[in-house]
């Protein structure tokens, strides 16, 4: 049973700690090589204010989307197909903007009118489009099947099948264009800029609106689609939304930031083992704010690096995995 004091406790500690990585996200890598590492001059006043607020913030934004995109994602799918495994990269959704961003980085050259078009639109092109073509498929399936095991199946082949279409492009590819998707398939959050946040923000919050008016609906499924359907709710209606909402979210965060692993499945696992609770307004909020802090911490941990950036997904990976394997070793029952 949850406490009210207890939640605000909690809610009050999760955002007092993402401000302070927050804050710590914006510190100019300069005062860190000099502090910790002893290397290179301070910048003056006006050298660090502009490199905070071009550089580091637009950095920290694109840390909090993310944090805030996959995970929701991800619970999206666990929710509803009842399976700890669901998520957008099981689905097909993640693999198929990867396969969209190799048509660009590795066929790309070879189209004349391509070069015109700056690259960075062109990887963000091509990953919408991979992951929106994989939402047409899974949209088309869900109406066709009733099982949502056998919607799972399917999206497994449906990631093999961009897998191998990958694997196929990157024998053929030359060293340089290999080069720029592996680098891409790192994860970055330090390429993108005011315009496109601005994008990525119009586009999370009517989801995030959207997800908080299907949270009842999603509620009733707790007991089964049977008593669901009895209590009015739409099952292929609800599982079109679903598929939309989080096909829609994850293309955009691969497409903008790159696949980001583990922090999908991690962050709601973590969330709902603590909690214990079936309120999902109580989980979707905790899990927004979880996500948040893991990207931001990852986002910190990899300026810290001496030399430079490490890429998010190193990070993402080295934090994520012992995370799920911590989880799964103290749970004592089922998630499901």
């Amino acid at each position: 049973m949850s406490h009210p004091a207890k939640d605000s406790y909690s809610i009050y500690v999760l955002l007092l700690a993402i401000f302070v990585f927050l804050i710590l996200g914006m510190i100019p890598q300069a005062y860190t090589d000099y502090f910790l590492y002893g290397k290179g001059m301070l910048p003056d006043t006006n050298t660090a204010w502009h490199i905070a607020t071009q550089y580091k913030l637009p950095r920290m934004l694109s840390a909090i989307f993310a944090g805030i995109t996959l995970p929701l994602s991800g619970w999206l799918l666990q929710e509803f197909f009842r399976n700890p495994i669901a998520g957008p990269s099981v689905l097909g959704i993640t693999t198929f903007s990867g396969l969209g961003t190799a048509v660009v980085l590795m066929l790309g050259s070879s189209i004349a009118w391509i070069q015109w078009v700056p690259s960075r639109w062109l990887v963000m092109s091509g990953a919408i489009v991979g992951a929106f073509l994989a939402m047409l498929i899974l949209l088309f399936v869900a109406q066709k099947m009733k099982s949502t095991v056998m919607l799972i199946i399917f999206g497994f082949m449906l990631s093999a099948l961009a897998g191998s279409l990958i694997a196929l492009m990157e024998f053929f590819a030359n060293a340089r264009q290999l080069q720029n998707f592996v680098i891409w398939g790192f994860g970055s959050l330090d390429h993108l800029s005011y315009q496109l946040l601005g994008v990525y923000f119009l586009v999370l919050i009517p989801a995030i609106l959207w997800i908080i008016f299907l949270v009842p609906r999603m509620q009733k499924m707790l007991l089964g689609e049977l008593y669901a359907q009895t209590m009015g709710v739409n099952i292929k209606k609800i599982r079109w939304e679903i598929v939309f909402i989080t096909s829609l979210l994850a293309g955009l965060c691969t497409a903008l930031v790159g696949p980001i692993a583990f922090i999908g499945l991690a962050v709601p696992h973590f969330v709902r083992i603590r909690l214990k609770t079936a309120n999902f307004k109580k989980l979707m909020l905790h899990i927004i704010l979880y996500g948040v802090l893991f990207m931001l911490c990852n986002a910190w941990l990899a300026q810290m690096a001496p030399g430079g950036m490490l890429p998010i997904n190193i990070i993402a990976s080295l934090i994520g995995a012992p995370v799920v394997m911590y989880i799964i070793f103290q749970s004592r029952q089922t998630l499901y």
